[in-house]
This record gives C-alpha cells, sequence and structure tokens, in this order.
C-alpha cells in the first residue's frame, strides 16, 4: 500500500511542474545526417540553411517550436529536405509545430506587426 501511494504521488508531483523544466535552446548549425527527433520542449534556432540530407530523417513532434536566425541572401535561414531526406511534422490545433523569426515572442499574438514578415528563409 505505502508503495502504490508513493507512486501515486511521484506521479502527481511529476504533473504539477513546468513544462519547461526540462527545456533548452538548441543551435541547430549542421546538416541533419541521420535519424534526429526534434522535442516540443525545446526551442529550435536555425543558424543559415539547415539541410536534412539523403537517407536522413526529422521528426518534429506536435507543439515544437523552429525559430529562425536573421540572415542575408546566402546565409538566410531556413529549412530544406533534399532528395531522399524525409521530414515527419505533424501538428495539432492545440499544438501547432511553429516555424518563425528568432525574435518573435510566441506567446505575444502582437509583438510583430504586418510588415515583419520575411524575417527568415
Amino acid at each position: 500500500m505505502k508503495t502504490k501511494l508513493l507512486n501515486l504521488a511521484m506521479v502527481l508531483a511529476a504533473s504539477l511542474l513546468p513544462a519547461s523544466l526540462g527545456a533548452v535552446d538548441v543551435q541547430v548549425t549542421q546538416p541533419i545526417t541521420n535519424n534526429v527527433t526534434w522535442l516540443r520542449t525545446n526551442t529550435y534556432f536555425l543558424n543559415g540553411p539547415i539541410y536534412v540530407l539523403s537517407n536522413a530523417t526529422l521528426t518534429i513532434e506536435a507543439g515544437t517550436v523552429i525559430k529562425g536566425r536573421p540572415g542575408g541572401t546566402n546565409d538566410a535561414s531556413a529549412l530544406f529536405i533534399c532528395q531522399g531526406g524525409k521530414i515527419y511534422a505533424n501538428g495539432t490545433p492545440s499544438q501547432p509545430i511553429i516555424f518563425t523569426a528568432e525574435e518573435d515572442d510566441v506567446n505575444d499574438p502582437d509583438d510583430l506587426g504586418i510588415y515583419d514578415r520575411g524575417k527568415w528563409g
């Protein structure tokens, strides 16, 4: 009985922890050459063009945020899926996958104006 109560208490305590507790900012700077999963608990920053190469698979969990860093014509941040590469990205209405600019506060729908388009890619 004590074990069941302890397990229940641990599950309850874990459910009360903020989801962002284990969140990290991940800097993406190299091509994706193998099977990789981007987790919804992290924010991914694209630093220049990022390629998913042939025979590699990028899986993006629902609710993941991907931000592009600013760049010029030759180093604009964007995600490219090469021939033979794969991407699995299935967002949902309650947990969309968001591709946006580095400066976008995704928790504030009014932080970028109508003329703040084309920030990356």
